[in-house]
């Protein structure tokens, strides 16, 4: 390019971000392809179309600009890190993983790189990298408390709760107002009666917390510590102070939700499935569904000790890809009325089956048996069977009780909407158990349940059941899952690096006279308690 060339490009250029500014995407988008016909070399151009594209969510699109980018610049550490970030959002994950682990083996300096490489490290579950990353910052002087905080997080998902819980308190040292930090911390170690962290909690409520998210977070803290030491009406109280403001603060129509499941029992009915092609994939995945709270992950970590089971977590695949189809369904039908379960029930479910694999094929390796273990995919337990007829589908039962109480006790970040009001933990546990008396009287013998109390009380008989339902030859190791290194990344993280206990059976009864609205809701629901 000129000069003359390169004083044009410029101008253009900063017309254009001009447009980005004031959120004119399109135009912006246009005006740069225009700008880049003329001069396919100019850098600034390529890296704002794919920062464009990236903005209206196009990761395909930005990922060919990025190779544009590289192709003129190969050695360009920020762009490759948003090549990473494009590769995992198009579910090349493979890909993703070379590429992160190519640019981690550069040991980059600035910490700003190492940042965002640390990100991409650990949502690719390269865990051990992603530690020794931000390790590596704090050994050169990078403190912080979110970088302590990051190390944590890892700590903890790798099962080395005293390394997690050193990390928090210099991410707390750093910032005594890291309420995400302070809440972690009392969740990830048993507290005791002479070492816990209860008169700073009720400190820093009696100080005032101005951001009620941070109120509720020291709260739910403060009743699980109460909780470790035994100290049970006290617990109840903040417990429930934090899910009333929690709840305060969302906008969720509970009914609407348990309309919606009633939706779905009536319109995946035996008429449907007699007049609905199944899927013909031989793929048999794994499913474990159920509530939370009620003991799937302890079932995922005995599966994947087996030596031919990969565990990909909790995946949001199944319902994603039945979204997709609906979606094209309903531009095909130009149907604006439709909603999800109507369009549901006439996807092709061969189609359903096979689009599924294939998005999770790059998740484990060809050889394993793949775990899905999203609990709420039980809303979609017919649409599983009928997509892929050979999919093991295992259902957790607990004790309805301590289901509702586990559930309404954890604090979760962004899913499970119901579990802040009891009424509304009630209304959606019955919904939820007339959906699974639904779908084993429409394929009788095909989901299996679980008791927890069982699993727990009589682990190798119910181990050995669980193997056999998964065509699974025996294997010692599964009684052993607690010796398992793989990372846990769920709300049990630290409890599964523990052997089979049986102390959270029965819990409730701790809280039996608070929790009496919610008994007699589930009493006159028919609920066996």
């Amino acid at each position: 390019m000129t000069n003359a060339d390169i004083n044009i490009a410029e101008q253009t250029f900063e017309q254009v971000l001009q447009q980005v500014k004031n959120k004119q995407y399109i135009s912006a988008e246009q005006a740069c392809r225009q700008l880049l016909h003329t001069y396919p070399q100019y850098l600034p151009a390529w890296q704002l179309l794919s920062q464009i594209q990236l903005m209206n969510k196009q990761p395909k699109a930005a990922l060919e600009s990025i190779n544009k980018i590289l192709q003129l610049n190969p050695d360009d550490i920020p762009t490759k890190l948003k090549k990473i970030k494009c590769l995992h959002a198009c579910e090349k994950f493979n890909d993703a993983k070379h590429l992160a682990l190519e640019v981690y083996a550069l040991a980059p300096k600035n910490p700003e790189w190492c940042g965002v490489l640390g990100a991409c490290l650990s949502s690719l579950k390269l865990y051990p990298q992603a530690l020794q990353l931000y390790i590596d910052l704090v050994q050169r002087g990078h403190k912080s408390a979110s970088l302590f905080y990051n190390i944590a997080t890892i700590e903890r998902f790798l099962g080395n709760m005293p390394a997690a819980e050193a990390a928090l308190n210099k991410a707390i040292e750093f910032n005594p107002q890291d309420y995400e930090a302070i809440a972690l911390r009392s969740d990830i170690i048993t507290q005791k009666t002479d070492n816990n962290h209860i008169k700073q909690l009720q400190e820093l409520l009696h100080q005032g917390i101005k951001e009620p998210k941070n109120s509720v977070k020291i709260n739910y803290a403060l009743a699980k510590e109460l909780e470790d030491i035994g100290d049970y009406q006290a617990s109840f109280r903040y417990l429930k102070a934090g899910a009333d403001l929690r709840r305060e603060h969302m906008q969720y129509d509970a009914e609407k939700e348990t309309q919606t499941i009633a939706r779905v029992m009536q319109s995946f009915n035996q008429s449907w499935q007699n007049s609905t092609t199944k899927g013909s994939s031989k793929q048999a995945p794994i499913f474990i569904i159920g509530l939370p709270r009620t003991g799937t992950t302890l079932v995922e970590r005995i599966l994947e000790s087996h030596s031919e089971v990969t565990s990909a977590g909790e995946l949001n695949n199944f319902a994603t890809t039945l979204v997709d189809l609906c979606q094209r369904l309903k531009h095909e039908k130009q149907d604006k009325s439709a909603d999800l379960v109507a369009l549901s029930q006439k996807v092709d479910f061969e189609q359903l089956g096979e689009a599924y694999m294939t998005s999770i094929a790059e998740l484990v390796p060809a050889e394993d048996r793949l775990i899905d273990k999203m609990p709420l995919n039980f809303l979609y337990a017919g649409l599983i069977h009928q997509a892929l007829p050979n999919a093991k589908i295992i259902h957790l039962r607990r004790h309805p009780l301590d289901t509702c109480y586990a559930i309404y006790k954890k604090l979760f970040k962004n899913s499970y909407a119901f579990s802040y009001n009891l009424e509304e933990i009630a209304n959606y546990y019955i919904a939820y158990d007339k959906l699974m008396q639904h779908w084993h009287e429409l394929m009788p013998g095909v989901i299996y349940d679980i008791e927890y109390e069982q699993l727990v009380n009589n682990s190798e008989a119910e181990t050995k059941r669980l193997l056999a339902f998964c065509d699974l030859p025996w294997q010692d190791q599964c009684l052993r899952f607690y010796d398992n290194k793989s990372a846990s990344t769920t709300a049990s993280a630290a409890q599964v690096r523990q052997p089979i206990y049986s102390h959270s059976v029965a819990k409730w009864r701790n809280y039996e006279k608070e929790l009496v609205p919610l008994i007699q809701r589930l009493k006159a629901a028919n609920i066996k308690l």
